[in-house]
């Protein structure tokens, strides 16, 4: 499995279309299973790659399968789902869809405190991966 991050602080750089059109290409032309995981508050991700109502029908469910489901284990100390959920297809772009969820935004600080954690992880798997 290969993983790529798209990450920029910076607004209106062209994250999003960058990512949904690289993974659309991976998946249509070259045949690779793609999941694409929207973990922006903003939810461009989500909104750019399924229609309207489907986004309706997705945010106004009390439970509904998101990024942010992902997070309320972490908030419990529990740390994994108790069980799988199934992601969405993007049906224009060819690509499964963990989809954003406007209530991370209550969660960034939390996830925000893990990344000074994070720092030595990373700089062993950048030395494995170069």
């Amino acid at each position: 499995m290969k993983s790529i991050v798209f990450f920029n602080n910076k607004g209106g750089v062209g994250k999003t279309t960058l990512l949904c059109n690289i993974a659309s290409i991976l998946s249509i032309e070259f045949q690779k299973k793609v999941l694409v995981i929207d973990a922006d508050p903003q939810c461009n991700t989500t909104t750019y790659c399924i229609d309207g109502a489907s986004v309706d029908d997705l945010f106004s469910k009390i439970k509904r399968e998101t990024i942010d489901t992902f997070i309320q284990p972490l908030k419990k100390g529990k740390g994994y789902l108790p069980d799988a959920i199934s992601p969405i297809t993007a049906p224009r772009f060819c690509f499964d869809l963990i989809p954003g969820d406007p209530r991370l935004a209550l969660s960034e600080d939390l996830l925000a405190a893990d990344w000074k954690s994070l720092l030595p992880v990373m700089k062993e798997v950048f030395k494995q991966l170069l």
